[in-house]
């Protein structure tokens, strides 16, 4: 009788275990923090200014028209780099606006998850955006823009914007 419980209950403990993995190898990621309908833009500290941040919403915020007055499709927030910690990492829709040439940490955790082929991209273009899933956190859709100088983010975000908005 020992035995049957002890197997019965090997088994239950087998089958509760989440074996789902992520890209990353874990089992044990978090869930995503934030709304479907939120956006989280983090810039380089040195780029980041009240008037970038006013600029890159008016650019990402697009009325639309369901009811008789528009609403804004996405709850935009724009952060700068230090501000960034663990829960802010796990938001569901980052999006990460990096140089080319950037040489910052937070930079160069960014492009560990690049592939080969995205660093070969890298090369021809002059901007581009990287699109990667559950990088901190479960469900998260993470969106890395590459522009080629602090002066064409706005230009950069404006190019990429619906493809962004349908990611």
């Amino acid at each position: 009788m020992k035995n049957i419980l002890s197997i019965f209950i090997i088994t239950i403990l087998l089958f509760w275990c989440d074996t789902e993995t992520t890209n990353t190898g874990s089992t044990l990621m978090p869930d995503a923090t934030g709304g479907a309908d939120e956006l989280m833009v983090f810039v380089n500290d040195a780029y980041f200014s009240e008037s970038l941040s006013k600029d890159i919403k008016s650019i990402m915020v697009e009325p639309y028209k369901i009811l008789p007055q528009s609403e804004a499709r996405f709850s935009i927030s724009t952060v700068p780099y230090t501000k960034v910690n663990t829960i802010l990492q796990r938001f569901i829709n980052p999006i990460y606006v990096i140089a080319k040439d950037e040489n910052s940490a937070f930079a160069n955790d960014l492009s560990k998850f690049f592939t080969d082929e995205d660093k070969q991209k890298l090369k021809s273009n002059k901007s581009m955006v990287l699109y990667k899933q559950n990088l901190w956190a479960t469900d998260q859709n993470v969106a890395i823009v590459i522009v080629e100088t602090k002066d064409s983010i706005i230009a950069t975000l404006q190019k990429y914007k619906p493809e962004l908005e349908n990611y």
